[in-house]
């Protein structure tokens, strides 16, 4: 039950506004989100939020990594409550959601009851207009002082291969990693399965290297109750530093990853094919916006959007 009410809690008031803007974290990267967004760091010993999240991210303790959620501000005044001693059961949709709870857990039990607290969660998460968060994570160390291969794998290796090459290694990552199942699909994790839906470690037309995945999850809190949604994971290296981007989605989640392809675009693209020159222009043309943007919000001082507006133009 506590796992189902910490999905409830990282998810509250995580609304969807139409309205965008770049926010720019920490002066590391760059991401377009709604214009009510603001980002705060996650330390391990974060209340509540530090040893459940640390510990989705302990196989890359390598990389001496910083945490950010990035979230609507309500979200994150509800983290600095939680880091501030307040409950966060006295959250108005958490607290109509325990009371509910009390009163059907006295009437109802088993498998019906493992149904009604998934539905009543997923019920609430619209109720808020919820639809997912995102961790954002930034390597404090450079890629080539790091050994990768307790990942199984040596990044510096696919940086030297060709797109063909990655092809290849993709294919072969996919079938290591679907093995079990035996479908080229499905992925065990313990209590979660994960049911591939995009897969690929390729390079842009900068040659810079990155890795998009989506899957569907199933995740079992307990053996009464599970529930499901969409992962979306987004990783790249970029002047020697590794950046990735974990979204949970978990209603309304049919354009997720089209909103994680928007949401890095000021950071960077994901664009694979040869550009034409009219494809040129447009990617020129979209830059200079970029930067005209970053000028405006206050990320950018004048003398940076100068050089950098005289680089891109030469």
């Amino acid at each position: 039950m506590k796992k189902a009410i910490l999905i409830l809690v990282l998810g509250l008031l995580w609304c969807n506004v139409g309205l965008a803007k770049i926010l720019n974290i920490d002066n590391k990267i760059s991401l377009e989100v709604p214009k009510n967004y603001k980002y705060i760091e996650l330390k391990e010993d974060d209340v509540f939020f530090g040893e459940y999240v640390y510990s989705m991210f302990e196989s890359v303790e390598m990389f001496d990594p910083e945490l950010f959620i990035v979230g609507p501000n309500n979200l994150i005044d509800l983290i600095d409550d939680v880091r501030n001693g307040e409950d966060p059961m006295e959250n108005q949709y958490i607290s109509s959601f325990m009371k509910k709870h009390e009163k059907i857990s006295e009437k109802m039990e088993g498998f019906k009851y493992g149904q009604w607290v998934q539905s009543e969660i997923k019920k609430t998460l619209k109720r808020a207009n919820i639809d997912s968060y995102n961790y954002i994570l930034i390597s404090e160390k450079k890629i080539s002082d790091i050994d990768t291969s307790d990942l199984g794998f040596d990044i510096n290796d696919f940086q030297e291969m060709s797109n063909a090459d990655l092809k290849q290694a993709t294919k072969e990552i996919r079938t290591t990693l679907t093995e079990e199942a035996a479908d080229n699909k499905t992925i065990g994790l313990g209590a979660i399965k994960l049911v591939i839906k995009r897969f690929e470690i390729t390079k842009n037309e900068y040659n810079n290297l990155f890795m998009m995945g989506e899957a569907k999850f199933y995740m079992a809190v307990n053996e009464l109750l599970s529930m499901d949604g969409n992962y979306v994971l987004f990783a790249t290296v970029k002047n020697d530093r590794a950046y990735a981007i974990l979204s949970e989605c978990w209603v309304n989640c049919s354009d997720h990853g089209k909103k994680i392809d928007k949401m890095i675009k000021p950071m960077f693209s994901t664009n694979t094919s040869n550009q034409s020159n009219s494809t040129v222009e447009s990617d020129f043309i979209e830059q200079l916006k970029q930067l005209n943007d970053l000028y405006k919000s206050g990320i950018l001082t004048k003398e940076e959007f100068e050089k950098a507006k005289k680089k891109l133009l030469n």
